[in-house]
């Protein structure tokens, strides 16, 4: 049904909103399934824990991991969603207002992953390998 709403509003406004429309509904309608089956449990209380690994709170840690979500996260997230929107079959001025739309989704989702993963040496490469390849599609 999602699919078909696209297409309508393709027709109806253009391509881009309805990437936008559809981005909005997926979202709004997950928050609704996941408030409707809500449950409130009680807090069990635990045991204050030192950090698995020691590393993760030195300051070195701390300023690797706001380089690679920074500008890195903002500058992959960016190419790539140029890269990606250069794809598709309209204009080249749509299909940088698509990219507009899309980018900040992109590199908030980038940014989270980046800071909820322990394993910011593999990210930071996946990253640099993404930028480099939509970097490449785009001015080579």
């Amino acid at each position: 049904m999602l699919l078909a709403a696209i297409n309508i509003w393709a027709h109806q406004v253009g391509i881009e909103f309805a990437v936008i429309y559809m981005l909005l509904t997926s979202t709004l309608t997950a928050w609704l399934v996941i408030a409707c089956g809500l449950e409130f449990r009680a807090v069990k209380p635990t045991a204050p824990r030192l950090p698995a690994r020691f590393s993760d709170t030195s300051l070195t840690h701390k300023l690797a991991t706001f380089t690679v979500a920074g500008p890195l996260a903002l500058v992959t997230g960016c190419l790539t969603t140029i890269a990606l929107t250069g794809l598709l079959p309209i204009a080249r001025n749509e299909q940088l207002v698509v990219a507009a739309l899309v980018d900040p989704i992109l590199t908030a989702l980038i940014i989270y992953w980046i800071c909820s993963s322990e394993k910011l040496a593999r990210n930071s490469l996946l990253l640099l390998s993404a930028g480099g390849v939509s970097s490449a599609y785009l001015f080579l």
